[in-house]
């Protein structure tokens, strides 16, 4: 484990938060800050913590975390992990969490353990290497500027022209996502979302689909290539680097479960 303590802001009332979980979490080695109103934790967000965490799960609580989303969003160019603990476990609950920006979502009374084990699992994923992020464009080299961009920010990428020479590259590149336009050429986007599929080893390989035209038409074909997410241009470059860290690491953690499963397969296999 680092030396360095990551930072929880935890937001909720002070019966819950000092009984249980804070101690918790201190003794597991997390610097904690106990909020139990909104503004004074609005009046420390010069500092971004590692993960924000409400435990204070009533809808009353999702309107304050929309709130402070938007501060979040104008002062750091990556969200802080997002948990909800709330006493429903409803869908409507779920909902209202995911709609408010929420990354997990727990049901009271929350187990110490499941939540220390959720953060532990986000802390190795950012500590894990860069990104890896294969751009496929085509002639219209409309991506380039987006290759570039994220060079310059911790991302790894290979920016690939020749859309048949994609099997060499996931082969050797291996890339977390795989960023490529709607209306590629000359093969289209289902088709090259067919082959990352249909294949066990670059089925885990996230696909963010741009376009520039948010009609259903658009959607329906980002649907038909089981893209994981579409996103419309013109898209502001803190928001494309938010989106593409978050869902390369989420496949990053998608492919290791799937190789630890492969590993316990053969273990008793061979027993």
């Amino acid at each position: 484990m680092g030396s360095t303590k990551q930072l929880i802001f935890l937001y909720g009332k002070r019966e819950e938060n000092t009984a249980r979980l804070s101690p918790s979490l201190k003794n597991n080695h997390f610097s904690v800050q106990d909020f139990f109103d909104l503004e004074t934790l609005e009046s420390r967000l010069s500092e971004q913590p590692f993960a924000l965490i409400f435990t204070a799960g009533s809808y009353g609580a999702i309107d304050d975390l929309k709130k402070l989303k938007q501060r979040l969003n104008s002062n750091f160019d990556s969200l802080p992990l997002i948990i909800i603990v709330n006493e429903e476990d409803n869908i409507e609950a779920r909902i209202a969490a995911a709609n408010a920006g929420a990354d997990f979502f727990f049901r009271k009374p929350v187990i110490p353990h499941q939540l220390i084990q959720c953060l532990r699992q986000q802390e190795d994923l950012l500590r894990a290497p860069s990104p890896r992020i294969l751009i496929l464009d085509d002639k219209t080299r409309r991506l380039e500027s987006y290759h570039q961009f994220l060079n310059q920010s911790a991302v790894e990428t290979l920016l690939l022209k020749d859309p048949y020479a994609l099997t060499n590259a996931l082969d050797e590149f291996k890339p977390d996502l795989l960023l490529m336009e709607c209306d590629i050429s000359p093969l289209s986007a289902k088709n090259i979302s067919q082959v990352i599929k249909q294949s066990f080893s670059w089925k885990h390989i996230g696909i963010l689909i741009l376009t520039n035209q948010p009609d259903i038409a658009q959607q329906n074909i980002a649907i038909d290539c089981c893209a994981d997410i579409l996103l419309i241009k013109p898209v502001g470059p803190s928001h494309l680097l938010s989106v593409i860290k978050n869902k390369a690491l989420r496949a990053r953690a998608s492919s290791q479960t799937r190789r630890n499963l492969d590993h316990s397969l053969r273990e008793i296999e061979f027993q």
